[in-house]
């Protein structure tokens, strides 16, 4: 068994920010990780893993567990999900225990044999809770069921189940300080300063990172928006039957039962070459970790001849100077980029080639577009300094394999961010000018929002595309678990119970479902007035990119679009002879937008969906804009001339500061009370965060005296900003009486410009909803019970309805108590949800009483076939053992769920909904099926993967709008089928998408 090396500790204590782990929790954390039993040491791994995950829900010890693994014929349903969730359901220790949910099928399947399929591999992913018992805290693992992600570099290399990843507690507040200095030392100690023993391997922490994914997605790690979480990966060194020390051959990594032991110095040695590249900071070197753990989509594999890896970057031309006009870009011919987009998108046009693509390949990272100038088939890739971030040979066929992260896609329309607007004012030469064009952009964008919104209420279809216009449609049930995932009756967020709802045949105005849209629509509305999300037609984002052919002067730029880019009185397919602004965000100083000259250059026009930017002059234009380089960073490029004519460049560059501590915060509200960015103290707070950006590189740290140090050297600031007005939901009545061109222009545009019509436009969207509508009854859905009433003699029907009245009785009482007790409590989340599925189960555990189930119009309704159709069980059935009358949409359940809402659609709906929701939504989609032309078409029942991956087809759907207006089609839909990279979401859609879907 080996430690980890001692610099380790202090990598990862510098990259940690985590608070609150007390020093008497260290030997309980040295405890954390669960015992494998012996009986199951020649068990794939995923199976001990799945035991650990089983065992841990469930409360079990797993040192009592006896069921000892067998690889051959007897034991084959330990390698089949569902019979191995059966087989331990029924063994003693779980007897009467609900067991977790199953792992992804797909997941599961892949990790029996290469723990990969695809581009994907299975990953393994534990949570560390806290867990209070009394006044004590103490922690426990939550391993998560195995899972599908795109694979990186290192589990290509060395094998996927060679990796671990441990999502950390996200950060308390209100503790003291020493409390702080403790928990963190005691987390850093235990990470770094031993090994871990976990599934009967050996395993040590080769890296720490901010987890990417939203707070409220990571189930019960955090519990607030804001509050950040990291993720810890390991790397098993040691294991169970691991051969002896030898270097990991590539073959080893298809195959799971053959893994060799290797020290985390060769480990070192292969992903960032230590040895070689001896010379960089240590930190930094650390953090090149994070290269080889991108998740990406592997593509071609390159000889060393095909690789030219430049010995300098392009420098500034023609007076020279140290600046590097290329950073983070280099160069690959057409042919390679068509064999790399062909490992994509196999069925694409090589015309369809995308200008440039985003990606690794062995030490290097960065944008590589087509050479402008080539128009030859041979594959070559150029590397430059600049992108090389440590000493690579090259020799592994993976680092010679380019590994793609993402690359430019269709532009569209793109939105103001607040710290746009601010430097637009800042550096505007009319500012109550430029204050009505953003207010008449602003006021358009909620007219539009909602003019789409009501013509949404019209027909389903375009209600479903414009959810997914908002980006509700890809939530983390859909990725992570390759599912929508159901509460109850229902799916657990509102953006999907609506969803499933349309799509059922249900009408937006439709009670259940207004009442959803209702709350989504407050949603956007609210963040359109709190966020100023303007939208500004003639504006995009576009990567970046430096210019090889030499053709664009300083202060020059080029754009192209692949498609014709329409928006207002624009449309064309490039830019041309007209001034533009740039920018990068985060923008903190005034010269971080630049007006610049969009031209047309024909060596240039192949670059489609990409800003080019000079590479001649004194300086890269990428750096003005707050520090940016070429290496994927994206550019805000804005043509509309009233906002353009308006602005004029910053003369002076920001200068040059050399210090260390944190405040972001109070950075936005600096800028607020000295109501412009342009000041001495807000040059000096963008300049140190401009600072902080490489701070876990450049192997700094930061404490709370320098930064209260900081505050009252530069700042001359002792207490706290008060807090922005704009931050409020209504202005302060004692500045109410401010004249709008004396306002801050945040406060102007939510207080003097949004609040008034999106007020009006509440009122209409509600009385387009008909909201004032109480009508709930649906005679649909109420059919079936209907005709059981008229089919069975009045006798057993009376008999039948009073029992069944009476269960149903109880149980709402039971629901209706219980949650309003919840609600008192302000109980939420996780033991709502557990509240659901548990009255859920109850109902559909509801069944007619035995004397009743003799008779065969009530027998003939349980269809224990559509419930488990193995022979066994239907033996058991034939010879009146089995007695089940669970299956979710068997005649019984569809008739006891539309008795359901008939008997409480008056009373309470909800009730109804969260308990036969399911059962509801199949009844309607029947009936609605029977409607039109029956001969030509029917509806589908479809599997809940597939279910997952759909996606509305725009173009279908806009043609279909077209039709019934009269051939009117507004298209401002973005139908790129943008499916493989949900994650380069554009960050002000994703923030509406959260807002919209909500903490449901």
């Amino acid at each position: 068994m080996q430690r980890g090396p001692s610099t380790a500790s202090s990598f990862i204590t510098q990259a940690l920010s985590l608070p609150l782990l007390a020093k008497e929790l260290n030997e309980q954390l040295r405890s954390i990780w669960p015992p494998s039993p012996a009986c199951l040491d020649h068990a794939p791994l995923a199976i001990t893993w799945e035991m650990t995950r089983i065992a841990i829900h469930c409360g079990v010890d797993l040192r009592e567990f006896d069921l000892e693994y067998d690889p051959g014929p007897a034991g084959s349903w330990w390698h089949d999900r569902d019979q191995f969730m059966s087989m331990i359901e029924k063994h003693p220790l779980f007897c009467g225990k609900e067991l977790p949910a199953a792992s992804d099928m797909d997941a599961w399947n892949a990790a029996m044999h290469s723990f990969k399929t695809g581009d994907k591999s299975v990953i393994l992913v534990a949570e560390l809770e806290r867990h209070s018992v009394g006044k004590a805290q103490s922690f426990k693992l939550k391993p998560r069921p195995l899972g599908l992600e795109r694979g990186h570099r290192l589990d290509r290399r060395f094998g996927a189940d060679r990796f671990f990843e441990l999502i950390l507690p996200p950060r308390q507040l209100n503790v003291k300080k020493a409390v702080k200095e403790a928990e963190l030392e005691a987390l850093s100690q235990w990470l770094s300063g031993q090994h871990h023993d976990f599934l009967s391997r050996t395993w040590l922490p080769i890296f720490v990172r901010d987890d990417k994914k939203r707070v409220k997605d990571l189930g019960t790690v955090a519990t607030s928006k804001g509050v950040p979480v990291q993720r810890v990966t390991f790397f098993s060194v040691n294991g169970y039957q691991f051969r002896p020390r030898g270097f990991p051959t590539l073959e080893e990594a298809e195959d799971p039962k053959r893994r060799s032991e290797l020290s985390y110095a060769d480990f070192l040695q292969w992903a960032v070459a230590l040895g070689d590249s001896a010379g960089q900071a240590i930190p930094k070197l650390f953090s090149r970790i994070s290269l080889s753990l991108s998740r990406n989509i592997p593509t071609v594999v390159l000889e060393k001849h095909q690789m030219t890896h430049c010995s300098s970057d392009l420098l500034p031309y023609p007076d020279g100077g140290e600046k590097v006009m290329n950073d983070g870009v280099g160069t690959m011919s057409r042919g390679l980029a068509e064999k790399i987009w062909y490992c994509i998108r196999p069925d694409s046009h090589p015309a369809d080639t995308p200008s440039a693509f985003q990606g690794r390949i062995g030490s290097a990272k960065g944008l590589w577009i087509i050479d402008p100038l080539d128009s030859s088939d041979d594959i070559w890739i150029k590397t430059y300094p600049s992108q090389r971030k440590f000493a690579c040979p090259f020799d592994d066929v993976h680092h010679r394999t380019f590994e793609v992260i993402g690359w430019p896609k269709k532009l569209s329309t793109a939105y103001l961010n607040q710290q746009v607007i601010l430097i637009l004012e800042a550096r505007s030469k009319d500012p109550e000018k430029m204050r009505r064009v953003v207010g008449k952009h602003l006021m358009t964008t909620i007219t539009e929002e909602l003019d789409q919104q009501m013509r949404a209420l019209d027909d389903p279809l375009n209600y479903i595309l414009l959810m997914d216009r908002y980006g509700v449609v890809r939530t983390v049930d859909r990725q992570t678990h390759d599912c929508v995932q159901y509460i109850g009756g229902m799916p657990n967020s509102k953006s999907e119970a609506v969803i499933t709802l349309l799509a059922s045949g249900f009408q937006p105005r439709m009670k259940y479902v207004r009442e959803a849209i209702w709350e989504m629509h407050e949603s956007q509305m609210t963040l359109l007035q709190n966020k100023q999300k303007i939208h500004v037609p003639c504006s995009t984002y576009a990567y970046m990119a430096a210019d090889f052919a030499h053709v664009l002067q300083p202060g020059e730029i080029h754009l192209s679009f692949s498609e014709k880019f329409a928006a207002g009185d624009f449309s064309d397919t490039l830019l041309e002879g007209m001034d533009v602004l740039v920018a990068r965000l985060p923008a903190h100083f005034p010269s971080d937008i630049q007006k610049v000259r969009v031209v047309s250059k024909p060596e240039l026009r192949k670059l489609k969906d990409i800003v080019i930017f000079p590479t001649l002059g004194p300086y890269p234009l990428a750096d003005l804009l707050s520090g940016g380089d070429y290496d994927g960073d994206k550019a805000w490029v804005c043509w509309d001339q009233d906002i353009v004519s308006n602005f004029e460049n910053e003369p002076q560059h920001p200068p040059e500061y050399d210090f260390v501590a944190e405040g972001y915060l109070e950075k936005e509200k600096l800028c607020y009370h000295d109501k412009s960015v342009a000041s001495k103290e807000a040059i000096v707070m963008g300049s140190l965060l401009s600072n902080l950006v490489d701070q876990a590189k450049a192997g700094t740290t930061f404490t709370d005296a320098a930064w209260e140090r900081f505050r009252k050297d530069r700042l001359q600031k002792h207490g706290d900003y008060d807090k922005p007005e704009y931050k409020n939901a209504t202005m302060d009545d004692t500045k109410n009486n401010k004249r709008p061109q004396d306002m801050h222009i945040l406060d102007y545009l939510k207080f003097e410009v949004a609040q008034g019509p999106i007020m009006e436009a509440n009122k209409a969207f509600s009385k387009a909803l008909g909201r004032e509508d109480d009508t709930v009854l649906d005679w649909d859905l109420t059919s079936v019970s209907n005709e059981v009433e008229m089919r069975m003699d009045r006798g057993l029907w009376k008999e039948l309805s009073q029992s069944l009245r009476t269960e149903l009785q109880a149980l709402f009482d039971e629901w209706d108590c219980t949650k309003a007790r919840m609600r008192k409590d302000q109980v939420a989340g996780l033991p709502y949800q557990r509240f659901i599925k548990a009255t859920w189960t109850k109902w559909l555990e509801i069944a007619p009483a035995p004397h009743l189930r003799q008779h065969e119009a009530i027998s003939g309704m349980n269809e224990r076939w559509s419930r488990n159709p193995t022979l066994d069980k239907l033996q058991e059935a034939k010879d009146g053992k089995d007695d089940d009358w669970s299956a979710q949409f068997s005649q019984w359940n569809l008739f006891k769920a539309s008795f359901t809402f008939f008997a409480f659609y008056r009373r309470n709906y909800t009730f109804a909904w969260e308990t036969a929701g399911r059962q509801l939504c199949h009844i309607k989609c029947r009936i609605a099926s029977e409607v039109g032309d029956r001969a030509n078409t029917s509806s589908v029942l479809v599997s809940p993967r597939v279910w997952a991956a759909m996606k509305p087809n725009s173009k279908h759907i806009l043609a279909q709008m077209a039709k019934m207006n009269d051939a009117r089609q507004d298209v401002f839909y973005d139908d790129e089928d943008d499916g493989d990279d949900v994650d380069c979401l554009d960050y002000y859609e994703q923030e509406y998408a959260d807002s919209i879907i909500g903490d449901d």
